[in-house]
């Protein structure tokens, strides 16, 4: 805490801060941002003073040397230093007067107070020594504020749970009450690494996309450091199990279909017979898939009654992998409107399966990562250098055509890299392996599959699978890790990793009690993080069955920190959208006209509010504890013989 001995008048004005939390209704919190700036008068350090040690939770008393605005300053007691601060809500006080205060915010540059009533004051205190007497603790300022907190969070005040939380406040000794009475309550494993995740989701810090890019940056450099303190094969199987995960976010992963589905719901009759004439010439050719395609599988895909799933694996297994790939299948796809046929589609005649998948990719879209070209990554000199590392594989001319214009897949590039590289040419497959040009597309791919874009969030449960992936992947890694010490460099990746493993667990556990994401977004030019509230609570008597209403908090390079409410009943969208700044609000105010013309193609109706009145999202006040109150001391008790 900051502490002066100067006139309140000759403090100088601090840089901009956060309205505090609102006490009451909209109306109230727009009339306290108003007097935020009223409030920009920071604490000084005198230099002929100690500071003071102040928790979010404690208990001051002092006297009132000058009061202005919501701005106070007070002679504490005892010790007689003098502090600034911040008052809340309602506060009949007068200069002179002494009165009891509760710390509510204590940062670097800010300290809110609450007023505590005379009349609660004596009550208060009283029920706060019993415990402490009764717990066989001593009445120290920091035990009675810990009670305090304990009280203001609703919590049981016995002997077991304050010997607990003044056990932990001692071996936790520089994080607040409120942390760890919230921490205890909703049984979150105190931990050191718990405290500091809990504490970086409450203040809006912890992005998970800083810690993807984290892991993607020491990919990068991973296969660069192996190569040169280590012999090639090592350099060749650490590449390799990446690759293999990478493999594994491929096309051919998933339709997004409904389960149970069969053949005959979406194809008609004439595509099913030609495709079982394709699988009988499959069989008649000798094919080496031919001793899965039976008469009786055959007679299923002509009457419709093959599963879609089934029918799926039986083509991608018979016909895609030689003949045609799935992204080249949606670029045929590409302005095609209408009923679709397996003869109307622009394929080749000797490709019937595949015209049978295209119409599945147009009726079922697929999870797929966005077919980002080695052009978004590579310039023209680092193309015509990645091609003098690959030119002593055979490569067809189109593929180089693809490089040299950028017009290749990065994860098409690198599975062909990957099947064609050869130990019996160690010398060009390291210096490959060891380039620049080589990194950046393997980290970017990473990337890729780690984070969301539009394209993505528009399929269903993307964001359920990037986390499984997310969880999945971390798991090899950390496999990977173990099983290759041998080769030191791969420590590297142990410290990021393990980071982003403890905070998918903790994830999971707050969302025990938080209906809570962190969501990597993946822009065309930037990327964002999106922090998604789901503001229903989950414990409410009678759930909301028409509709429900979430939180979208984005921190946006040119638009600053942005707060969108959505409200959803049924085909009404209610959208209230809270910029940083009037640039910000006039700009979207603009373009929300496109917004609406989009949603309304997809059957919604939009109406959007936008005002510059942005403030941080409180994790703690809007979804933990949404409905904590003023203290209320007639509903607590406990046992004094405990």
């Amino acid at each position: 805490m900051e502490i002066s001995q100067t006139p309140l008048s000759s403090n100088k004005t601090s840089k901009s801060r956060t309205a505090f939390p609102s006490a009451s209704s909209p109306a109230a919190r727009l009339q306290e941002g108003s007097k935020a700036a009223k409030l920009q008068e920071a604490s000084r350090i005198s230099p002929e003073t100690a500071p003071v040690e102040l928790k979010k939770g404690q208990m001051l008393r002092g006297k009132i040397v000058d009061l202005r605005y919501n701005s106070v300053r007070i002679r504490l007691e005892p010790g007689q230093q003098i502090i600034t601060a911040g008052l809340e809500g309602d506060f009949p006080l007068a200069i002179g007067e002494t009165a009891q205060f509760q710390v509510l915010q204590d940062s670097s540059d800010r300290l809110v107070l609450k007023y505590i009533p005379a009349n609660m004051q004596a009550a208060t205190e009283t029920m706060i020594e019993k415990a402490l007497l009764a717990s066989k603790l001593p009445l120290t300022d920091s035990n009675k504020a810990l009670v305090m907190t304990l009280l203001d969070y609703k919590m049981s005040i016995d002997k077991q749970t304050l010997q607990t939380m003044v056990k932990l406040s001692h071996q936790y000794h520089d994080t607040s009450f409120l942390t760890l009475v919230l921490m205890h309550k909703y049984n979150l494993p105190v931990t050191k690494g718990n405290i500091a995740r809990f504490e970086a989701y409450t203040n809006g810090t912890n992005q998970l996309l800083t810690q993807v890019n984290a892991v993607t940056k020491n990919i990068a450099e991973l296969l660069p450091s192996i190569g040169e303190a280590n012999a090639s094969d090592a350099l060749f199987q650490v590449n390799d199990t990446l690759l293999s995960l990478l493999e594994e976010n491929a096309d051919t992963k998933a339709f997004d279909f409904p389960a149970q589905t069969t053949l005959g719901s979406i194809l008609p009759e004439e595509d099913r017979l030609l495709l079982g004439e394709a699988l009988k010439q499959q069989i008649e050719a000798g094919s080496p898939v031919s001793a899965a395609i039976s008469d009786n599988i055959i007679d299923k895909i002509a009457d419709g009654t093959l599963p879609l799933s089934d029918t799926i694996a039986l083509l991608t297994d018979t016909f895609m992998p030689e003949q045609v790939s799935l992204h080249t299948l949606k670029n045929e796809m590409n302005g095609q409107a209408g009923p679709l046929h397996a003869n109307s589609l622009p394929l080749p005649e000797s490709d019937p399966a595949a015209a049978i998948i295209a119409i599945l990719i147009k009726k079922y879209p697929m999870v797929t990562d966005s077919p980002k070209e080695i052009r978004d990554l590579l310039n023209a000199q680092e193309r015509e250098n990645l091609l003098t590392y690959v030119g002593s594989y055979p490569m067809a001319d189109d593929l180089r055509e693809q490089i040299a214009a950028g017009t290749a897949r990065i994860q098409d590039l690198l599975q062909w890299i990957k099947s064609s590289l050869s130990p019996t040419n160690p010398h060009a497959a390291k210096e490959l392996l060891q380039s620049p040009e080589y990194s950046k597309l393997l980290a970017e791919a990473f990337r890729d599959k780690w984070t969301l874009t539009p394209e993505k969030l528009r399929t269903k449960d993307s964001v359920l699978r990037l986390y499984e992936d997310l969880e999945e992947d971390l798991k090899k890694l950390d496999h990977l890790l173990e099983t290759g010490k041998e080769v030191t460099e791969t420590s590297r990746l142990q410290e990021p990793v393990k980071s982003m493993q403890e905070n998918l667990t903790f994830l999971k556990d707050l969302n025990q009690i938080a209906a809570y994401l962190p969501l990597p977004i993946q822009f065309k030019n930037q990327d964002a993080q999106c922090d998604l509230y789901v503001l229903a609570r989950k414990k409410a008597a009678h759930p909301l069955k028409d509709g429900f209403t979430l939180l979208l908090h984005l921190d946006m390079t040119h638009l600053g920190m942005l707060n969108i409410h959505v409200r959803l009943e049924q085909k009404q969208i209610l959208a209230k959208f809270y910029t940083e700044n009037p640039e910000s609000r006039q700009l979207l105010s603009d373009h929300m006209s496109d917004l609406n013309d989009a949603l309304q193609k997809k059957g919604y109706r939009l109406h959007a509010e936008v005002t510059d009145t942005y403030e941080q999202p409180d994790l703690v006040k809007d979804l933990i504890e949404p409905d904590t109150e003023d203290s209320d001391i007639r509903r607590y008790t406990f046992d004094v013989r405990t």
